[in-house]
C-alpha cells in the first residue's frame, strides 16, 4: 500500500571558516572592484571632459584655416580661364552669350507686357465707348420724348389760351 509521503524538511547548511573565508574574501574583492571601477570612471569622465575641450579647440583653429582654403581654391579657379589669350576670348564669348541671352529674355518679356498692356487698354477703351454710346442714346431718347412732351403740353396750352381768348 503506498503510504503518503511528506516533504522532508533540510536543515540549514552550517557556516564552516573555510566558506565564512571564502564569503569574506569574495565581498573585499567585489568591493574593491566597484572602487576601481567607479575611480576609473572619474578617471574616463576627466579624460573625456579633457578631450571634448581639446576637440573642440581644435575645430575652433581648424575652421578657419579650411575656409582659408577653399578661398585660395576658389580664387585660382576663378582665375584659371584667364591665364590665355583663348581662354579670355572663349570666356568674354561665353559673357557675350549670357548678355545676349539676358537682354532677349528682358525684350520677350517687356514684349509681353505691352501686348498685355495694350490689349487691356483696347478692351477698356471699348467698353467705355459702349458706355458713352448707351448713355448718350438714353440722353437723346430721353431728351426726345421730353421735348415730344413739351411740344404737345405747349400746344394744348396754346390751344387753350386762344379759346379763351376767342371767345
Amino acid at each position: 500500500m503506498p503510504t503518503a509521503t511528506t516533504p522532508r524538511k533540510t536543515a540549514p547548511k552550517k557556516t564552516t571558516r573555510s566558506t565564512a573565508r571564502k564569503t569574506t574574501a569574495g565581498a573585499k574583492r567585489a568591493t574593491a572592484k566597484k572602487t576601481t571601477t567607479a575611480k576609473q570612471t572619474t578617471t574616463a569622465a576627466d579624460q573625456s571632459a579633457v578631450g571634448q575641450i581639446q576637440d573642440a579647440a581644435e575645430r575652433a583653429a581648424l575652421v578657419p584655416v579650411g575656409v582659408l582654403l577653399e578661398v585660395r581654391d576658389g580664387i585660382s579657379d576663378l582665375l584659371k580661364p584667364y591665364t590665355t589669350r583663348d581662354g579670355i576670348q572663349k570666356e568674354l564669348k561665353r559673357f557675350e552669350k549670357r548678355g545676349s541671352q539676358a537682354r532677349n529674355s528682358t525684350e520677350r518679356e517687356a514684349r509681353k507686357l505691352r501686348t498685355r498692356a495694350e490689349r487691356e487698354t483696347r478692351k477698356r477703351r471699348q467698353e467705355l465707348e459702349r458706355l458713352v454710346r448707351e448713355q448718350r442714346d438714353r440722353v437723346e431718347d430721353t431728351y426726345t420724348r421730353v421735348s415730344d412732351d413739351l411740344e404737345t403740353r405747349v400746344g394744348d396750352v396754346r390751344d387753350a389760351v386762344e379759346k379763351r381768348i376767342s371767345v
